[in-house]
């Protein structure tokens, strides 16, 4: 039997469903905020990860944090979502430098590359 990781983030290795919501499409999360999904996002709830109504899961736009939402209704053709509460709040990823010696410009291409 394999037990999961408390000091792992929530969004980790932990089967939950995260969906990006475009924050150009959807400006603002909120509780009681209904969104509409199509196209790929409604693909891969109905057909991949084979949802119904009533699932669970986090929606996020990188700005207003983590929202649990549950599926309220389901076609053929599109996912309505209702934004039920905040799980967490927006974190800024921390500055990641990359510092390293002057290279031969071949190998120097290579580093950025990778």
């Amino acid at each position: 039997m394999q037990t999961s990781n408390p000091d792992a983030p929530d969004h980790c290795g932990t089967g939950k469903i995260r969906i990006y919501l475009d924050p150009v499409k959807v400006p603002d999360l909120a509780q009681g905020l209904r969104v509409t999904l199509d196209g790929d996002q409604h693909h891969y709830l109905r057909n991949v990860m084979r949802c119904r109504v009533d699932t669970r899961l986090l929606v996020f736009n990188g700005r207003h944090g983590e929202w649990q939402a549950a599926i309220r209704e389901m076609t053929k053709k599109l996912t309505v979502l209702e934004l039920e509460a905040s799980t967490r709040p927006h974190a800024d990823l921390p500055d990641i430098w990359l510092v390293f010696a002057p290279l031969k410009r071949a190998r120097m291409d290579y580093l950025a590359q990778k």
